[in-house]
């Protein structure tokens, strides 16, 4: 009589083998569900540290999330109190709550990991108080090295901040008739990008003597240079759309312009015609912007106003691919083989 082989067990995957499947999830919610199977897979993914980048959440709403690449809807319960959180980075959200007393607070929170910080509100950076107004005068927020905090306000101020300072820290600037479009970090300092194309960058070190020369020091790192275009081209240059990121050792500016009918897009709903996306690596031996014709290691970009992102993809999901832009919040991609012939086309 044959007796029965026991059936085999998770933990009986060779950790090499539960390694390479690891590696293949691209969802964070997939990953925390792999690490909880058993002690052999958690082992499995200590060995594969750093794993490669997964896929984004896109917030759809103010509590709903939906991840990516299984498109399932995630619901996140803001705390008692909080209002109209904004996407920054890292897994972070910016959101102002009521308090008891004359002004709003500014918190982070992070859906992840349940942490919250409470910032103080850059009065000095914004031209009211309260930190409802200060949301809706803000551009951007990142989260740097450590604990410090680095964010654009429209205006053309770039601020820091380290939770538990007094005040922010607030960066002269003399744009004459720019803004800062996007900031992003960078081997230790923080660039910001203006609606030109010029890029400045400035220090974000650890230290005092970093906080104190960080305000008074910037450097010019990259002066864009503007030829003599017909009327319509200028316009659409002026209304282009860049956001700055970094991607594996390189810092990259995106830059998307929609081509429609003339002054369209002011007078009334805009009429697309074509979409056209370039992507510029910064050269600082030279000082310019580099167009780039295609993307290292199967880099993919998802492009958002909040956060932006490099992710290098393998290939093993066919509904996200290397070598493409990804607009988050268009709800648009774009293969960046054709960028060549300058025409895209939405789905």
């Amino acid at each position: 009589m044959t007796t029965m082989q026991p059936l085999p067990l998770w933990m009986d995957l060779p950790v090499e083998l539960a390694g390479l499947i690891l590696c293949r999830l691209l969802s964070p919610t997939d990953r925390l569900r792999f690490i909880a199977v058993c002690r052999q897979w958690r082992l499995a993914a200590k060995q594969q540290h750093p794993l490669p980048s997964a896929l984004p959440w896109l917030r759809l709403n103010y509590d709903t999330f939906q991840s990516l690449p299984d498109g399932q809807l995630r619901h996140y319960c803001m705390s008692l109190g909080f209002f109209s959180p904004v996407c920054i980075s890292d897994g972070w959200l910016l959101c102002p709550r009521s308090s008891s007393g004359p002004d709003d607070e500014l918190f982070m929170t992070n859906p992840f990991s349940k942490d919250t910080i409470k910032l103080l509100v850059p009065d000095n950076c914004v031209s009211s108080l309260g930190g409802f107004r200060a949301m809706s005068q803000l551009h951007k927020m990142i989260v740097c090295q450590g604990d410090l905090i680095a964010a654009i306000f429209f205006g053309g101020y770039v601020c820091f901040y380290r939770p538990g300072a007094p005040s922010w820290q607030v960066c002269p600037h003399d744009l004459r008739g720019e803004w800062y479009e996007d900031i992003a970090f960078h081997h230790g300092k923080v660039y910001a990008l203006t609606t030109k194309e010029d890029l400045f960058a400035f220090e974000a070190g650890d230290s005092e003597a970093a906080e104190v020369s960080r305000a008074s020091h910037v450097e010019h790192t990259i002066r864009a240079v503007h030829q003599l275009q017909p009327p319509t081209a200028n316009l659409e240059k002026l209304l282009a759309k860049r956001y700055l990121f970094t991607s594996s050792a390189k810092l990259l500016m995106v830059e998307l312009i929609d081509h429609g009918v003339p002054f369209q897009r002011i007078l009334g709903p805009r009429i697309i015609e074509k979409i056209e996306v370039k992507v510029f690596e910064e050269e600082l031996t030279t000082g310019q912007w580099v167009q780039l014709k295609k993307l290292d290691d199967g880099q993919a970009l998802f492009v958002s106003r909040g956060c932006s992102k490099a992710i290098p993809l393998s290939g093993h999901d066919p509904g996200f691919q290397g070598n493409r832009v990804y607009f988050m919040v268009l709800f648009l991609w774009i293969d960046y083989r054709t960028i060549g012939s300058g025409d895209f086309s939405s789905t």
